[in-house]
């Protein structure tokens, strides 16, 4: 049942703004952060379609992560090393950001390192360009062999199955819950008006402005961008952008996991870590890709299985429980760069951080907010 607004709401939540942004999550609010930063006395609402962001951002595995050897090498073939590198700096520039502004304990962060584990076709194409991509990043960490060889993995963390482990000890694990929440609170302190329940159905360019049409009510507003990721691949078909379905299993082992750390393994197609005692892992979505290319956010009985068969496998030698498990959606571009445009009308979509959206959209959102003020 729609209803009027009354006075109130009117001249508080539903006055005019200079900009809404469509979206809560992690991208959302560093970009309403980055515009108040820049335009403290312009109104910036972001409108939230649900009591908390469904996408990626609370759905995710929790890594505060830049990239594994294996990823970055390949991302060296596709796009070459000077692109790959950018992209890189950004999401190092991210975590470290992310740490600057909150404390570890508030949101979770724990700098237990990064590991990607290799099978031995991984390890024969990765291995012998280890001293080169440490070179390169030394450049734009500063840090001298971030990547090295972990040669106790198999008994430090019961791993099975696999030709060698590369350890980066610059990158952690953070609760993602917890985080989104720290960032939707400086936002508000930065003056950001945050409305929830607030789907966007229509807007209205008669007027010369916009007309933001929510499920609560509607707002006039100078400018809008679109931060609501994968969903955008449906809005703005034209864009080229893929969304990308990420399963997760949190998985109830006979001996609670004492190790620490964030994991990837086949080009961080799989990801896993520990959590409470417990064993939560993702990914898959390679066995399925035309499927996993979908805004369906339910989990799926193949992928799921298969999980497990790879947890059973590699990961616990004792028999465990799932008890849990849920899907995120990621946004995908074939260039892996984030992807900022300006549809007309003052509209904008931001969105396509490629699986990274922790790392990236502290960094990425300083651009957007620079198109969005200039």
């Amino acid at each position: 049942m729609k209803t009027s607004l009354s006075v109130w709401e009117k001249q508080t939540w539903f006055q005019g703004a200079d900009i809404v942004i469509a979206g809560a999550g992690v991208l959302g609010l560093w970009t309403a952060i980055e515009i108040k930063r820049r335009k403290p006395q312009w109104r910036v609402v972001v409108a939230e379609a649900n009591a908390v962001p469904l996408g990626a951002s609370t759905r995710n595995a929790g890594f505060a992560c830049f990239g594994s050897p294996g990823e970055l090498w390949h991302d060296i073939q596709l796009l070459g090393e000077e692109k790959a590198m950018q992209i890189v700096l950004q999401r190092w520039l991210g975590i470290r950001k992310i740490a600057s502004h909150f404390k570890e304990s508030d949101i979770g962060l724990q700098w237990c390192g990064g590991y990607e584990c290799l099978w031995p076709h991984n390890a024969n194409e990765v291995m012998p360009h280890i001293p080169a991509l440490n070179g390169l990043l030394a450049r734009l960490t500063h840090e001298k062999k971030v990547y090295q060889l972990e040669a106790n993995a198999a008994q430090t963390f019961g791993l099975r199955g696999f030709e060698a482990v590369i350890a980066n000890r610059t990158e952690g694990v953070l609760h993602s819950g917890k985080y989104v929440s720290a960032l939707a609170h400086l936002a508000a302190q930065h003056g950001v008006d945050i409305l929830y329940g607030a789907r966007i159905d229509e807007v209205d360019y008669s007027n010369g402005g916009h007309t933001v049409v929510t499920t609560r009510g509607q707002l006039q507003a100078d400018k809008l961008v679109w931060t609501t990721n994968a969903y955008l691949s449906q809005k703005f078909p034209q864009a080229g952008i893929k969304p990308g379905r990420g399963q997760m299993l949190l998985i109830s082992p006979a001996t609670p996991i004492v190790w620490k750390g964030a994991f990837h393994a086949h080009e961080g197609y799989y990801y896993w870590r520990d959590l409470d005692g417990m064993l939560l892992i993702g990914g898959g979505r390679h066995t399925e890709l035309a499927e996993e290319e979908t805004l369906d956010i339910t989990t799926t009985a193949s992928i799921t299985a298969h999980l497990q068969d790879f947890a059973a496998k590699h990961l616990l030698a004792e028999p465990f429980t799932v008890v849990q498990q849920w899907a995120g959606l990621m946004a995908f571009t074939p260039d892996k760069y984030p992807m900022l445009q300006h549809q007309g009308h003052g509209e904008w979509i931001a969105t396509c951080c490629n699986g990274m959206g922790v790392a990236i959209s502290p960094v990425f959102a300083e651009t957007v907010a620079e198109a969005l003020c200039n």
